[in-house]
């Protein structure tokens, strides 16, 4: 079957039973076909915009207001979730809270928040704002005691079937001479491949580049992500964190 990009597509209202309204991607067929039959729904293979096929049966309302809200707020989605079923997404650069709620809506698009797993600063876990993170997968983190943090997720990981596994290697919205290694050492030890997700506020684009692989060679690695990501992409570029790991003494501040 030859693929369809979005613009070929149609979307239709449907009711399912138990599990609510949803939007149906409706695919145009070919003459041959009869016009009673022009178009079929669901069991068709979309293409992303990355390249790579899924399969995509339906859109959810909140996928559909999630994408036409990014729409109108000037932002073009580019690349696409990878089809693995375990994979870390990184995001960067994190310089605003704005960024959480791109990358959420991003998320919600795609209809990922159903399997994604993010560490967020435990004092935002309080109340009603706790309960709703936990729901889009929030997990709070004591910043003042990260040394569990690494052999508990790569536990999570082992248990789950699918899961993504989101995180800002940067750590905090304020500049830091280097990215924190966690998600580089998860990465080496779970075996999973890490897709480059980015928002670019000078470009007005969000989305996902490229799936990658780490080698175990840090200056290899390292430096595949300070050739893709720019610092010139952040809300505020002087706050973008030098991309390398911490090294010898604490030089996370600028004085």
């Amino acid at each position: 079957m030859i693929p369809l990009r979005y613009s070929d597509a149609k979307l239709r209202l449907e009711w399912a039973p138990n599990k609510g309204w949803k939007l149906a991607r409706a695919v145009a067929c070919g003459k041959s076909e009869g016009k009673h039959n022009k178009a079929k729904f669901a069991q068709q293979r979309d293409v992303n915009l990355g390249g790579a096929e899924h399969e995509v049966h339906t859109m959810t309302i909140v996928a559909r207001i999630a994408g036409t809200l990014l729409k109108i707020a000037g932002w073009r989605i580019e690349g696409a979730l990878p089809s693995n079923k375990k994979f870390i997404v990184i995001v960067a650069p994190h310089t605003s809270n704005w960024d959480f709620f791109l990358g959420l809506s991003l998320g919600l698009y795609w209809d990922a928040m159903r399997k994604t797993v993010w560490f967020g600063k435990h004092t935002l876990f309080v109340g009603f704002v706790g309960r709703f993170l936990r729901r889009l997968g929030g997990i709070p983190i004591n910043r003042s005691r990260p040394h569990r943090v690494v052999p508990e997720t790569l536990k999570a990981i082992n248990k789950r079937d699918e899961m993504i596994l989101a995180l800002a290697p940067e750590g905090t919205r304020r500049w830091t001479d280097h990215w924190k290694s966690g998600f580089y050492l998860i990465a080496l030890k779970s075996g999973l491949p890490v897709a480059l997700a980015f928002i670019d506020y000078r470009g007005k684009r969000i989305g996902v580049g490229p799936l990658v692989k780490f080698t175990g060679d840090q200056q290899e690695d390292w430096a595949l992500l300070a050739n893709f990501y720019q610092k010139e992409w952040a809300k505020y570029p002087e706050d973008f964190s030098d991309i390398r790991p911490k090294r010898g003494g604490d030089r996370s501040r600028r004085k």
